[in-house]
């Protein structure tokens, strides 16, 4: 104690060299109280020795914890050295203790200025909310079926949690053992309100996964009053997360990138039904394998949805996207390879295809093979001779390319031709994509739920006789094999079953038989006009030429005897 005094004497006095030297050996000696330790840090201020002070303040601290006096030195402390985290930390501590402390609340809101924390600081300063001003701004009315997109989110855990911040602006996370409902969903998407969902479910899967892609938020804080470090920073996490982006792309995988702040990025990735845990867990492994190296501080984190904890796991709470950060009033949202906004996000988030577990295995056990190369092209090539073959197909792909809205007929001819040449629909994905009004997971459950059979030319000049007649839609199918008239029979006769088959009452109701029936009588009467014009011309041309035979096939031959034509089979 009595050095204490001398130390304080002596700086009063000018000595700052006495001083000096008595704080150097003697500020840390064990058995002091802490307002003693405190006495000693505020002496190291005073002489200019900011490291000293800190070590004096943190061990008034140990001797007291949250002895106000020192948090509050310690927390000014560091906010004049620059490390804005630690300083709103512990201002946020000292708040706990003196929460109508001027003092502290004003440093705390400049603390949160800096950080560009507009929400917390307007609630240290007790702001009410200014009305906009501007141009006005119209929330989206959200149906269920702007929501059904969701539904990958919404898989799992009956718990969720919501980040609100207490009367220092500091936010904490409530846990709630209950469902999350679609109106919660709501608020957390007009930006009312800001929620997490756990999306394992108590078999262990999920339907979604992220790669995390950010620099350190402490780091961040430490550097905020350095703009160009964290101009370069914001520069590097975007180059690298775009990079990531393009990368994924190329793999032929489907995903959306989410940007947060500046300095913080999730690359989403969505499964069409739930998979386990630990394959959502390889699959992110395997990718990062095959990602960018990140460069400048910036990191990845490929697997979020648990943490370890002692010698287990224990699941994260997984913020949902689009939202508004209740601290930074900043929106999530998804952009492009270039880097901007989506101009209607929840119209993105509708088309965006969910990965199927069968991809997720190609993708983890293929290597260094590219993932598109042994599955998209084949499909394409397909389509390719599809559409070469069937000029009404040719149009209907088209037109949806052309981004144009189908109506139930055209997609319903896709569905029935398109849909059925691979197993998991992948291409009719891609054809009906750029549509304004196209909805994976609706085209999804209407694929699965697909009769089996393809549709028929006879059904196409029914629902489109204009399109059939300008196109000259009469197509002459060699080796059909009594299958009824399709365009699959271009591509995959195999996809057709024999007509028979498909005229009974255990495929067709009696209706529908009926309707068959009376189509091919008329088809019959179109058949026999034409037959009999054939028959005319080809008698014509035979009777000029006596003994002419035409070869029809091999061993089959065709002749006129008697005005009649013949066919001879040797």
């Amino acid at each position: 104690m009595k050095h204490l005094l001398m130390a304080e004497e002596y700086l009063a006095q000018g000595l700052e060299e006495k001083a000096r030297a008595l704080v150097l050996r003697y500020r840390l000696w064990p058995g002091q109280k802490a307002d003693e330790y405190l006495r000693w840090g505020i002496l190291c201020e005073e002489l200019a020795l900011p490291i000293q002070a800190i070590e004096c303040y943190q061990k008034a601290l140990e001797v007291e914890k949250n002895y106000p006096p020192a948090l509050w030195a310690l927390a000014r402390l560091y906010y004049e050295l620059g490390d804005l985290d630690t300083a709103k930390r512990l201002t946020r501590r000292f708040l706990q203790k003196e929460p109508e402390n001027s003092s502290a609340r004003e440093l705390l809101a400049k603390i949160y200025e800096e950080l560009g924390e507009a929400g917390s600081y307007a609630v240290i300063t007790r702001q009410k909310e200014k009305p906009a001003s501007g141009p006005r701004y119209f929330p989206p009315s959200l149906g269920k079926r702007d929501l059904e997109p969701f539904g990958p989110f919404l898989y799992g855990r009956k718990a969720y949690g919501e980040i609100v911040l207490n009367s220092t602006g500091a936010p904490v996370f409530l846990y709630r053992e209950k469902a999350f409902d679609e109106e919660k969903l709501k608020e957390h998407l007009l930006g009312k309100r800001y929620f997490g969902v756990y999306p394992i479910d108590e078999e262990n899967r999920t339907r979604v996964a992220f790669l995390a892609i950010r620099i350190s938020e402490q780091d961040r804080a430490r550097h905020a009053r350095d703009k160009s470090w964290l101009h370069f920073k914001s520069e590097a996490v975007n180059y690298v997360a775009l990079s990531a982006f393009k990368r994924v792309k190329d793999e032929g995988l489907s995903a959306a990138l989410e940007v947060l702040s500046p300095y913080y990025y999730r690359l989403w990735f969505l499964f069409s039904e739930p998979i386990h845990f630990l394959w959502a867990k390889r699959f992110l492994k395997t990718l990062l394998n095959k990602l960018p190296y990140p460069e400048d501080g910036v990191l990845y984190q490929a697997w979020n949805l648990t943490k370890p904890v002692g010698l287990g796991w224990r699941e994260q709470a997984v913020i949902l996207p689009l939202g508004v950060n209740p601290s930074t009033r900043q929106r999530a949202l998804f952009i492009d390879e270039s880097g901007e906004p989506y101009p209607e996000q929840l119209s993105f988030f509708k088309k965006w295809r969910q990965l199927s577990f069968s991809e997720v295995k190609t993708f983890c056990r293929g290597g260094e093979l590219r993932f598109e190369a042994r599955t998209v092209k084949p499909f394409d090539e397909l389509l390719s001779r599809l559409c070469e073959k069937c000029a009404v197909i040719d149009s209907l792909v088209r037109k949806a390319q052309a981004g144009r809205i189908l109506t139930r007929e055209e997609k319903l001819a896709l569905f029935l031709t398109v849909g059925l040449l691979d197993q998991d629909g992948r291409l009719l994905h891609e054809v009906l994509h750029p549509c304004p009004d196209y909805h994976f997971s609706r085209v999804e459950r209407q694929r699965k739920g697909l009769p089996p059979n393809p549709i028929s030319c006879y059904k196409l000049r029914a629902w489109f006789p204009t399109l059939t007649t300008t196109l000259s839609c009469y197509c002459v199918f060699e080796n059909a094999e009594e299958r009824y008239p399709s365009p699959l029979l271009h591509v995959s006769p195999i996809l057709v079953p024999p007509e028979e088959e498909t005229l009974t009452l255990k495929h067709r109701s009696v209706a529908e038989l009926a309707r068959h029936y009376w189509f091919y009588l008329n088809e019959k009467e179109k058949l026999e006009r034409r037959l009999a014009n054939l028959e005319k011309e080809l008698v014509s041309y035979l009777e000029a030429r006596p003994g002419k035979r035409i070869r029809l096939a091999e061993k089959v031959f065709l002749y006129c005897e008697d005005g009649r034509l013949k066919l001879e089979k040797t």
